[in-house]
Order: C-alpha cells, then structure tokens, then sequence
C-alpha cells in the first residue's frame, strides 16, 4: 500500500509517541492525544498573548494553555513553552492558513504539536523545532512547501515520518526468521515504493533535507539519500549497515551491508545492489569530463544525514574500509559466478537454512529467492 503523506490517514491521523515507541490512531483532534473524562477543568473563552490566541484546559494536574490561533503581525515569531504559568500545546489548525508567519521558533519545554498546526502556510520558510518535542500529528506541515526544518527536534519529525512511511506501505508486515532476508526484503521494498513516492524536483526548497523531503515528497538526489537511510533505520535496519554516500561533486546515494557485504543502492535512478564497478559503469561510464569524480576512490561517506546545505562531514570510503564487492550471482562469495553458485541456490530454495549471500542470489531483485533466480541465472551461466 502507498499513501501519500498528503493524504495520510483521511479520517484517522497516526500519533507516534516516539519517547515510547507507541503508535496510536483515533479521531483528528484532542481526543487522539487525551482521554476528555480526565480534563477536569476548561475555559471555553479564547485567551491571547502576544496575537498568540489560546484557551487553558487542566488536565489532571498539569495546566494547558492550547494554542488554537494567531491574531498578530509579526513574521518572525517564537512560541513560549509556557503561558500565564501554563504549559504550551500547539493545538490543531492554529496557524493553518496562516499566510503571514516566515520563521517560528517552538521553545524548549513544548512538547505536541497537533494535526494541521503548520499546513498550508504558504510564506513560512523555517521552522525551528526543540529537543523536548515528543508527539507530532503526521499532517501538521502538509502544504507548507517552502518549510526548512531545524532544531533539535528534526530527528524526532523524521523518525515519526518514517515510522509512518513503513506503516503505510506494510514495511513492518515482513518478518522472517533469518534476519539478513528480513532486512534485505524490507530494503528492496522501500527502495521500491520510495522512488513511486517521491518526484525529483530540483527547484523544490530543501530538496536535500530529509525532513522537507518527507513532508513534501519532492526531492534531489541528496533527499532520496537521505529518506531512504532514515526509513530503512525505522524499518530495523541497524544504523552501522546503512549510510548516505556521495562524490562531492553533484551526486549522492547510500551503501547498504546485508549479510555482511557491502551493496549500492541509488533510489534516484533506480540501480539497487550494485557493486562498486558495476554501479560506476551503469552510472557514470560516459565521456562527460565532470564524471572523473565518479570512481570509488572519490567516494565519501556523508555524515550529514539531516540537511543537504552546510558541513556535510565527508570521509572518504577507501579509509573507513569499506567497498562493495559482491557480484550479483556470487551466491557463496568466493569472488567469482559459476556452477557452484547455481548448486548453492537451488540447495537454498530447497532447503532456506542453507547459507548463502542473500542480495547476490536475488538475480532479479524482487525481494524474493525462488526458481526464478535459478532459471535466470542458468540462462546467464549458459550464455
């Protein structure tokens, strides 16, 4: 299933608690968040404070002043954690629509902000979000286009966008009982869907950033690198086996270590599991004197995993060891593809304990090891 985040949900809104790891679903509004038997007090007459207008609930204990509106004139505005003692929610639809703000700062202190908060504002350029924040509604940025993320909060939006995205498109429905297949089935699929979800758009506003890239769906090549390194850690890839990539030159993409073995994979332009030498050749092998760059002894590992302007934090591959290698159909990974690749394979689809090299056995890159690869790579063996 693919659903865009534009239309994320139309009647139920995912919340993720990313502070516990708990996704819930209820009714767009307060009652997704808060059970409405336990607000004990609340004024129904709106409240406003420095054109921010706001009305105070309590809920148990704790004092809420819930931003519902903006009134004011300013572009630049920065949103305190706490009013007239109260603590700060940024409530649903309160600036939405709001064609005046450019910059917000949410404070330190501020934890929710709720569906459609930030949408459709059309002249808001960055938004500036707090470590604090634990618990955002997916569309609360939706049609925001111009919108930077930064703070200390864009790893909590990203991880909740890509939670979301695995969700959507059933990554987490595969599972199986050799991990390396699982994280290999789950890489295949998001490389997948991701390139029908996102549109490469070289005039979209941080078309690099991976937060912008999630809430617009519009990227370059340094946003499809980034989405996908962030989807696959939600899908349970391990951080140590997935990095974005590039040439420092005009190009990035992302090394991907399934069972061991390093592996290219360029959602952009739709080459997957690729080794160093076949991905330069598919990719770069033309007489255009810029693609010098494009031999892996001038491949860097990115750093910079968030936002595709300023220190991208590059260390060369060749110096952290890494390399891909692996051939496609080297299914025992002895460096070479023959007869004993094939007996190995049809042993593996008989019998799924046998050890092999996973992505190297998938000759057609479906996600899935069966009699096709068999037929496939025999016809490659025969010539």
């Amino acid at each position: 299933m693919n659903i865009n985040f534009k239309r994320i949900l139309s009647s139920t809104l995912a919340v993720l608690a990313i502070g516990g790891g708990i996704a819930y679903s209820g009714a767009e509004g307060m009652s997704d968040i808060f059970d409405t038997e336990t607000i004990s007090a609340y004024a129904a007459e709106t409240k406003n404070y420095n054109g921010l207008e706001y009305v105070e609930y309590a809920l148990d204990t704790e004092l809420q002043a819930r931003i519902v509106g903006y009134t004011g004139t300013e572009a630049v505005l920065e949103i305190p954690a706490i009013i007239d003692g109260r603590q700060v929610i940024i409530d649903s639809n309160a600036f939405n629509g709001n064609t005046i703000i450019k910059k917000v700062t949410v404070s330190e202190g501020i934890t929710h902000i709720l569906s459609g908060a930030f949408a459709n504002c059309p002249n808001l350029e960055e938004i500036n979000v707090p470590a604090s924040l634990e618990i955002i509604m997916l569309n609360s940025f939706t049609g925001s286009d111009k919108l930077k993320f930064t703070g200390d909060g864009v790893p909590t939006i990203v991880s909740t966008m890509a939670t979301s995205w695995c969700l959507d498109n059933n990554i987490y429905s595969i599972t199986s009982s050799d991990t390396n297949l699982k994280y290999y089935q789950r890489a295949v699929k998001i490389a997948s869907e991701l390139k029908k979800d996102l549109t490469y758009d070289s005039s979209a506003p941080n078309q690099g950033d991976a937060a912008s890239v999630l809430n617009t769906l519009k990227a370059t090549c340094g946003g499809y690198s980034r989405v996908f390194y962030h989807i696959c850690l939600a899908a349970g890839i391990p951080e140590d086996c997935i990095k974005v990539v590039g040439d420092c030159h005009c190009h990035a993409w992302n090394y991907i270590n399934i069972s061991g073995d390093w592996y290219n994979v360029d959602v952009t332009n739709s080459i997957y599991f690729a080794t160093d030498a076949n991905y330069a050749k598919t990719m770069f092998n033309n007489t255009n004197t810029s693609h010098a760059y494009h031999t892996y002894s001038k491949w860097y590992n990115i750093g910079n995993v968030y936002w595709g302007d300023g220190d991208q934090d590059v260390t060369l591959l060749s110096t952290l060891g890494v390399s891909a290698t692996t051939a496609k159909g080297d299914v025992n990974g002895d460096g070479s593809v023959n007869v004993f690749d094939l007996s190995l394979l049809k042993s593996y689809v008989s019998d799924t304990t046998t050890t092999i090299n996973i992505p190297a056995a998938d000759w057609n890159i479906d996600g899935n090891i069966d009699t096709t690869d068999i037929s496939e790579l025999q016809a490659w063996l025969v010539g």
